[in-house]
This record gives structure tokens, C-alpha cells and sequence, in this order.
């Protein structure tokens, strides 16, 4: 192999590592927001973790945050509690962050 094919080799190998870490600080996050939530839809054990399970699958079926937000925000409605979008925004940042702290120290 030439210099060239070592270094695209391990460009490779570090791009696939970081992707692979921000998807699990990803998965981390929607595991802590949707625990949230389902603290305050009085979800507790298996029933608080199986909300996070549903909604880590909305979080694959479409990219982004808006499908986790919008099912959130109808369980919200749906249990009669009042909603605030950029307050579940800020906390999808907040935790973010401390998943991704909580990676790092792993």
C-alpha cells in the first residue's frame, strides 16, 4: 500500500468511528428525553422503557427531531398536559450534550 491508501485507510476508519459515535450519543439522548417524558406521563419500569423503544423507532423511520417532537407533543396533549415545542427543543439540546458527555466517559 502507498502512503496515500494508508492515510484514506484510516480517514476511513475515523470517519466511520465518529459516525458511529454520534449515533450512539444520538440513541443515548432520545433514551433520556423519552424517559423524561415518560416520567411525566406517569410511565414507570418496563412501560417508561418501552416508550423510549417506540420512540427511538419513530426516530429511524424519518431523520431529524421533528418525528420524536411530534410524538411526544401528542402524548403530551393526549395525557391532558400542557406543551411547550421550544422548551422540548431546548431539553433535546441540553441532553444532547450530556449524552454525548456520557459517551466520552464510557
Amino acid at each position: 500500500m502507498t502512503t496515500f491508501d494508508n492515510r484514506l485507510q484510516a480517514e476511513l476508519a475515523k470517519f466511520r468511528h465518529d459516525m458511529e459515535f454520534e449515533f450512539k450519543v444520538r440513541l443515548r439522548r432520545d433514551k433520556l428525553f423519552a424517559l423524561k417524558i415518560a416520567d411525566r406521563l406517569g410511565l414507570t419500569g418496563d412501560e417508561a422503557l418501552d416508550y423510549a423503544k417506540a420512540l427511538a423507532i419513530a426516530d429511524f423511520r424519518q431523520c431529524g427531531d421533528e418525528p420524536i417532537l411530534e410524538q411526544v407533543i401528542s402524548d403530551l396533549e393526549a395525557k391532558g398536559e400542557e406543551v411547550d415545542t421550544v422548551g422540548l427543543k431546548r431539553d433535546l439540546e441540553k441532553l444532547q450534550a450530556q449524552a454525548h458527555q456520557q459517551m466520552m466517559q464510557e
